[in-house]
């Protein structure tokens, strides 16, 4: 089965958590060639309500050389170009 190349424009998202210092989180990996499920958990938060916000974090990720740690070649670095953030879910 084709999937669409949505995960090769992934990129890093900042998230804000009760106005603390931002976080910033990759969400490009060695293992965006292909489709694959991926999370990540905040779990060091008091319990209780909290504000998030999430947004692209600036800037954008040297995807070549995060690649080349598992020794990738791309050939079409065009999927590549983009830098968005996809969320499928969020648990609160």
């Amino acid at each position: 089965m084709q999937y669409p190349g949505w995960w090769h424009g992934t990129a890093a998202v900042e998230i804000t958590i009760d106005q603390q210092a931002a976080r910033v989180i990759n969400r490009f990996d060695a293992f965006c060639t292909y489709y694959r499920l991926n999370y990540f958990l905040i779990s060091d938060l008091p319990p209780g309500k909290h504000v998030a916000t999430i947004r692209l974090a600036p800037g954008s990720l040297d995807k070549a050389a995060i690649l080349k740690t598992r020794n990738v070649t791309v050939t079409n670095w065009q999927p590549y170009e983009k830098n968005a953030m996809y969320i499928g879910a969020m648990l609160y």
